[in-house]
């Protein structure tokens, strides 16, 4: 029987706690899926598991692992590379195979570290199970599509595998949740901030996002085509999370779980007829500008607590230049029209754009302030396409020098984004009518309390700090080409 260990690698970009590596738990279900019984699988998520690198090289040798599989976003790139190393240093036999954000961006050059095999570019799932067969039955892995590997001196890049339809496949299966300690997810505030309920489960019931937005990496492995499992299905799989695993809150995970209106009341209305008591939260994922009162109204009904509707900017200009294209009339009235359903609304925005002025970044946080929003984040806008390729194609360092904040800024172009950031913040937190009422609609009060006070010292802190920096540096010129 074959081993395979399964990585996700986390480094903080200002999110807190990792997510769950719902998207190696797909592969492992998969994989079981077409070949029951064949593997035992074993999950490591550096951001809950990692104690030091002795423990991580013991657990490889303790469950004779044949295969691992990393997945990885650009900005934990010496992270992977560092864990891969450990994983030859335990075995030089060893496959070592990466996917996600960095493998599918940066591809074939991910095999300049002769620690890696394999890279698993695009939608990852079939691909993988391919090469997890392939290698258990001592075959050629060629002529796999979506794959990379390395043959003698060469990088080899197998053709883009096309987009897998039947995505009812794609569900965890029961064997993986049994090997996975569920809980640690909710044990650190994350993506979602304060949950509602002791601890939640993912859920994925659509993949692809068929939106241009140009910041936007997660066509590069889900592709643009949105393929959404059945409605049945989804509604079988949360009822199966509450029964089994005595699940009481779920998260959905989607690109754009909204983008076929008509399916996601489909499945919201499932959720109700099943009358299955659940708490529901979109830490991302829904288009503000495809939300209705219906969908509002059914998102109270089936028991969501919060939702994220993800802005940018409030400048149009930028709006155009991303390929964003909101409505932000049409987005402050569903976000005041949702809040009145007494749901928690949280909004993403990004400062920072190539050509932004201060007057424009000034602009998204008034907006922000100036909504009903009862969260909102504060994004540095980074361009992963191109630091990634670039910092693969030096010839200074190459792979082990990246970071995520690595760009063209120079120290006082970042530090005038952060005093926007920080600005922005203290603007939208020192509310006390906001506070008040995301108080009220917080579930775990105790816990609220304690979170907001230790989050408003560090904004005032930092916001000072900030400013200190800001005025003794302000004449210089601030952004690239700004």
């Amino acid at each position: 029987m074959s081993n395979i260990l399964f990585v996700k690698t986390f480094v903080d970009s200002g999110t807190g706690a990792s997510l769950p590596e719902t998207d190696l738990f797909i592969a492992a279900s998969f994989i079981e899926l077409k070949y029951p019984g064949v593997y035992q699988y074993t999950f490591f998520n550096s951001g809950y598991d990692y104690e030091n690198d002795e423990k991580f090289l013991r657990l490889i040798k303790d469950r004779n692992v044949d295969i691992v599989l990393f997945s990885a976003n650009v900005w934990e790139a010496e992270l992977l590379h560092k864990f891969a190393g450990l994983v030859k240093l335990a075995g030089k036999d060893i496959t070592v195979a990466v996917s996600g954000q960095l493998a599918s961006i940066v591809k074939e050059r991910l095999l300049q570290d002769f620690n890696i095999d394999i890279v698993v570019y695009g939608e990852s799932y079939v691909s993988f199970c391919e090469v997890a067969d392939s290698l258990n039955k001592k075959a050629e892995i060629s002529a796999i599509e979506g794959i990379c590997f390395r043959k003698g001196k060469d990088f080899i890049k197998n053709p883009e595998r096309p987009l897998y339809d039947n995505v009812d496949d794609f569900v965890i299966a029961d064997k993986i949740w049994n090997s996975v300690d569920v809980k640690k997810y909710s044990r650190y505030q994350g993506w979602n901030g304060i949950n509602k309920e002791n601890f939640y489960m993912p859920v994925s019931a659509s993949f692809g996002c068929p939106f241009e937005c140009s910041y936007c990496t997660n066509r590069m492995y889900l592709g643009q085509k949105f393929r959404k499992r059945s409605v049945a299905g989804v509604a079988a799989e949360i009822k199966r999370l509450t029964e089994k695993f005595n699940v009481k809150e779920i998260h959905f995970f989607d690109a754009v779980f909204n983008f076929d209106t008509e399916w996601s009341k489909s499945i919201l209305r499932a959720i109700i007829a099943e009358n299955l008591q659940i708490s529901i939260a979109f830490p991302h994922g829904l288009r503000v500008d495809r939300i209705d009162n219906e969908m509002i109204d059914l998102f109270k009904r089936s028991g969501v607590y919060k939702v994220t509707y993800a802005i940018e900017t409030a400048s149009m200009r930028i709006q155009k230049e991303i390929r964003k294209n909101l409505d932000l009339d049409l987005a402050k009235k569903i976000i005041k029209e949702t809040s009145d359903k007494n749901i928690i609304v949280c909004g993403y925005f990004m400062l920072g754009f190539e050509n932004e002025t201060e007057e424009e970044m000034m602009q998204t946080v008034n907006y922000a302030c100036g909504s009903d929003f009862d969260i909102a984040s504060f994004f540095k806008y980074s361009h992963l396409y191109e630091i990634a390729g670039r910092r693969y194609d030096s010839k200074d360092g190459g792979f082990m020098n990246f970071s995520y904040f690595s760009n063209d800024l120079n120290s006082f172009d970042s530090a005038r984004i952060n005093y926007f950031i920080l600005s922005g913040q203290r603007k939208f937190y020192l509310n006390f009518r906001r506070l008040f009422k995301l108080f009220l609609k917080t579930k775990r009060k105790i816990k609220f309390l304690l979170q907001t006070a230790k989050a408003l010292i560090i904004i005032f802190q930092g916001y000072l700090l900030s400013k200190i920096y800001y005025s003794l540096n302000k004449d210089k010129k601030l952004i690239k080409n700004g």
